[in-house]
């Protein structure tokens, strides 16, 4: 008889019964709380999983979270202007709710904006709470006063609270240095006028600065315009860069195809090159070369240093910790040396 689909109510003390361990061992596991760094410590809890499986056991979350003092909920706060599930913002989503759920939390979505935020964050219905790059004030101000654990993901915004960030400085360096190795002299930063705020505009510009600085040339030129504009300035020779860096892919696709209606060659012409490795970069005409890093990986440790927190209320490095990721280099056919002339 298939257990599963017949019993729904068996409980950790007759799983331990069977599997021949303690019920705390059987808890400790399911509740993803083991340590399995033995073999036999590991297959072991890999069994008592399969026999819960097996069995049909189904967690009685509310339970759990009343005899812990826990909600198991984790807020992931955000504006109306965020887009979660867009470019590199699904992927370090995605790696944040993946390690957060093994460790047995589920995620909500909470607008700032929205009428239910500070009863949410202020009546005990979240055990901590994550921010989504940039946060007005009057949400962090909230935060402050609950008191709750939280995380900055993508974001500098508040050095008082643990953060992951991006070495964006660094960033801005590579694409520069990469163009100045081809032999590039003319270089522009395109940013479009309808980008976000994010401290990774000023730092990518610094980059550039600074390998420029190394080269012996002027600083970069940047431009925050509209996309029309930045066709204009291309279909304008004098105007012209021999190597144009864009601020991210959202700047970066638009321009490749802006180029072909203006029979302008890339690389031959113009080299282009931007930020952020997402779909379809490596498919475009000619694919683009970028600047990326591991967006999911930012995810993750967003959520480890969140759970630092949750396994250790009240106990926040002083000064909070910012962990840093690196940029890396994806070569392709959109960049490649000035033209002659």
């Amino acid at each position: 008889m298939n257990t599963s689909a017949t019993n729904s109510k068996v409980t950790i003390y007759e799983i331990a019964q069977k599997a021949g361990v303690s019920s705390s061992t059987v808890a400790r596991v399911l509740r993803g709380d083991s340590k399995e760094t033995w073999k036999s410590t590991a297959r072991r809890a890999e069994r008592i999983r399969k026999l819960a499986k097996d069995m049909g056991y189904r967690a009685n979350w509310r339970a759990r979270a009343f005899s812990e003092k826990r909600t198991w909920t984790i807020g992931l706060l955000n504006t109306e202007a965020t887009l979660f599930f867009e470019g590199v913002h699904t992927e370090f989503v995605n790696g944040f709710n993946d390690t957060l759920s093994n460790r047995g939390y589920h995620l909500l979505l909470l607008k700032v904006e929205s009428e239910q935020f500070e009863d949410v964050v202020m009546g005990s219905r979240l055990d901590g709470c994550a921010m989504f790059e940039f946060l007005p004030e009057h949400a962090r101000a909230l935060l402050r006063e609950s008191q709750l654990p939280a995380v900055l993901l993508n974001s500098d915004a508040d050095p008082t609270l643990e953060r992951i960030v991006v070495d964006d400085v660094d960033g801005g360096y590579q694409a520069a240095q990469h163009l100045i190795e081809l032999g590039h002299r003319r270089l522009d930063f395109y940013v479009n006028i309808d980008a976000q705020a994010h401290y990774s505009i000023e730092d990518r510009r610094r980059g550039i600065d600074a390998a420029l600085r190394e080269a012996g040339l002027p600083n970069v030129r940047c431009l925050h315009v509209s996309h029309e504009e930045m066709v204009a300035r291309l279909a304008n020779p004098a105007e012209r860069p021999t190597g144009l860096i864009c601020y991210s892919h959202h700047e970066a696709i638009p321009i490749l195809s802006a180029a072909q209606t203006l029979n302008l060659r890339v690389p031959e012409e113009m080299s282009v090159m931007g930020f952020n490795d997402v779909y379809p970069c490596d498919k475009l005409s000619p694919p683009l070369t970028t600047i990326s890093y591991d967006a999911r990986r930012l995810g993750k440790v967003g959520a480890q240093l969140l759970l630092r927190q949750l396994q250790a209320p009240g106990v926040v490095s002083q000064p909070a910790h910012a962990y840093t990721l690196k940029h890396h280099l994806t070569l392709r056919a959109s960049t490649g040396s000035p033209p002659s002339n």
